[in-house]
């Protein structure tokens, strides 16, 4: 069984999207310390891949690469 940590996506996401390393702090810290907009945003959105990522492993969407 994969086990993703949410915060952990988020946090990565994050730092891949502003070039900003969290340097010491934990991914709950990070994911703590942002806005409540910026908060709820990401986790729709790490929600949605997550559900197209598991769509795509029951064999119900097929990916094609162009």
């Amino acid at each position: 069984m994969l086990m993703i940590n949410r915060d952990e996506l988020i946090t990565r996401i994050i730092e891949a999207w502003t070039g900003t390393p969290r340097g010491e702090l934990s991914a709950v810290e990070v994911v703590d310390s942002l806005d409540d907009d910026v908060r709820d945003r990401a986790e729709r959105m790490v929600d949605a891949a997550l559900n197209f990522i598991g769509e795509v492993a029951a064999g119900e969407r097929r990916i094609v690469l162009h």
